[in-house]
Protein backbone atom coordinates (compact mmCIF):
# COMPACT_ATOMS: atom_id res chain seq x y z
CA UNK A 1 0.00 0.00 0.00
CA UNK A 2 1.18 3.49 -0.76
CA UNK A 3 2.03 6.08 1.64
CA UNK A 4 -1.40 8.55 1.91
CA UNK A 5 -0.74 11.80 0.01
CA UNK A 6 -2.19 14.87 1.89
CA UNK A 7 -2.35 18.82 0.52
CA UNK A 8 -1.74 20.95 3.65
CA UNK A 9 -2.95 25.21 2.48
CA UNK A 10 -2.03 27.54 4.95
CA UNK A 11 -0.79 30.75 4.72
CA UNK A 12 0.40 30.47 8.21
CA UNK A 13 4.18 28.66 7.81
CA UNK A 14 4.39 28.06 11.58
CA UNK A 15 1.30 25.94 11.00
CA UNK A 16 1.95 24.73 7.34
CA UNK A 17 4.98 23.47 8.75
CA UNK A 18 3.64 21.83 11.94
CA UNK A 19 1.05 20.11 10.48
CA UNK A 20 3.62 18.98 7.52
CA UNK A 21 5.91 17.28 10.07
CA UNK A 22 2.86 15.78 12.25
CA UNK A 23 1.74 14.06 8.99
CA UNK A 24 5.34 12.93 8.27
CA UNK A 25 5.49 11.03 11.44
CA UNK A 26 2.01 9.52 10.87
CA UNK A 27 4.01 7.93 7.82
CA UNK A 28 2.04 10.11 5.10
CA UNK A 29 3.65 12.19 2.30
CA UNK A 30 2.59 16.25 2.56
CA UNK A 31 2.72 18.48 0.03
CA UNK A 32 2.74 22.19 1.76
CA UNK A 33 1.33 24.90 -0.35
CA UNK A 34 1.35 28.57 1.40
CA UNK A 35 -1.76 29.80 -0.32
CA UNK A 36 -4.95 28.72 -2.33
CA UNK A 37 -3.35 30.52 -5.46
CA UNK A 38 -0.53 28.80 -4.98
CA UNK A 39 -2.43 25.08 -5.25
CA UNK A 40 -4.39 25.48 -7.97
CA UNK A 41 -1.36 26.84 -9.44
CA UNK A 42 0.20 23.84 -9.01
CA UNK A 43 -2.70 21.33 -9.78
CA UNK A 44 -2.72 23.51 -13.70
CA UNK A 45 1.22 22.02 -14.28
CA UNK A 46 0.79 18.48 -12.07
CA UNK A 47 -2.02 15.94 -12.15
CA UNK A 48 -1.66 14.93 -8.96
CA UNK A 49 -4.51 14.07 -6.73
CA UNK A 50 -4.13 13.46 -2.53
CA UNK A 51 -6.09 11.69 -0.86
CA UNK A 52 -7.21 14.55 1.56
CA UNK A 53 -6.81 18.17 1.40
CA UNK A 54 -6.04 20.38 4.71
CA UNK A 55 -6.72 24.03 4.75
CA UNK A 56 -7.15 26.97 6.71
CA UNK A 57 -10.30 28.94 6.31
CA UNK A 58 -8.86 32.63 6.39
CA UNK A 59 -6.04 33.01 4.55
CA UNK A 60 -5.25 36.45 2.61
CA UNK A 61 -6.16 35.97 -0.80
CA UNK A 62 -8.37 32.89 -1.45
CA UNK A 63 -9.89 31.43 1.58
CA UNK A 64 -10.46 27.93 2.14
CA UNK A 65 -14.25 27.85 0.59
CA UNK A 66 -13.13 29.50 -2.55
CA UNK A 67 -9.96 27.25 -2.61
CA UNK A 68 -11.79 23.95 -2.35
CA UNK A 69 -14.64 25.04 -4.86
CA UNK A 70 -11.74 26.02 -7.09
CA UNK A 71 -10.04 22.47 -6.56
CA UNK A 72 -13.93 20.98 -7.07
CA UNK A 73 -13.36 21.82 -10.87
CA UNK A 74 -10.50 19.55 -11.21
CA UNK A 75 -11.05 16.83 -8.28
CA UNK A 76 -13.13 15.48 -5.65
CA UNK A 77 -10.49 14.67 -2.88
CA UNK A 78 -12.31 14.78 0.69
CA UNK A 79 -11.01 17.94 2.55
CA UNK A 80 -11.18 19.57 5.86
CA UNK A 81 -10.91 23.02 6.77
CA UNK A 82 -9.56 23.56 9.71
CA UNK A 83 -10.02 26.91 11.47
CA UNK A 84 -9.51 29.12 14.76
CA UNK A 85 -12.87 31.16 14.05
CA UNK A 86 -15.49 28.50 14.80
CA UNK A 87 -18.47 30.60 14.67
CA UNK A 88 -17.48 32.34 11.25
CA UNK A 89 -17.22 29.48 9.29
CA UNK A 90 -20.25 29.48 6.69
CA UNK A 91 -20.75 25.92 7.23
CA UNK A 92 -23.61 26.21 4.21
CA UNK A 93 -20.86 26.64 1.61
CA UNK A 94 -18.83 24.12 3.06
CA UNK A 95 -21.72 21.80 2.68
CA UNK A 96 -22.04 22.44 -0.74
CA UNK A 97 -18.44 21.38 -1.39
CA UNK A 98 -19.05 17.76 -0.51
CA UNK A 99 -16.70 15.51 0.65
CA UNK A 100 -15.37 18.11 3.22
CA UNK A 101 -15.68 18.49 7.30
CA UNK A 102 -14.56 21.62 9.49
CA UNK A 103 -12.09 21.18 12.78
CA UNK A 104 -10.67 23.55 14.73
CA UNK A 105 -7.52 24.05 15.33
CA UNK A 106 -5.12 22.95 16.66
CA UNK A 107 -5.10 19.51 15.15
CA UNK A 108 -3.11 17.42 17.21
CA UNK A 109 -1.39 14.39 16.10
CA UNK A 110 -4.58 11.60 16.58
CA UNK A 111 -7.07 13.27 14.89
CA UNK A 112 -4.65 13.93 12.01
CA UNK A 113 -4.46 9.92 12.11
CA UNK A 114 -8.21 9.93 12.08
CA UNK A 115 -8.48 11.97 8.96
CA UNK A 116 -6.19 10.44 7.03
CA UNK A 117 -7.75 6.86 8.04
CA UNK A 118 -10.42 8.04 6.51
CA UNK A 119 -9.27 9.35 3.48
CA UNK A 120 -7.53 6.02 2.88
CA UNK A 121 -10.52 4.03 3.37
CA UNK A 122 -12.51 6.16 0.94
CA UNK A 123 -10.10 6.02 -1.29
CA UNK A 124 -10.26 2.10 -1.29
CA UNK A 125 -14.17 2.45 -1.59
CA UNK A 126 -13.78 4.92 -5.00
CA UNK A 127 -11.76 2.32 -6.75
Amino acid sequence: MTKPYVFVVDDDEVVRVNIAKKLSRLDCTARAFESGEALMEFLKNHRDEPDVILVDYKMGGMDGVETLQAVRKMLSTPAVIFTAYEGLVDLQAVKQLGHCKVLLKTIDLSVLGCIVNEAMAERKMRQ
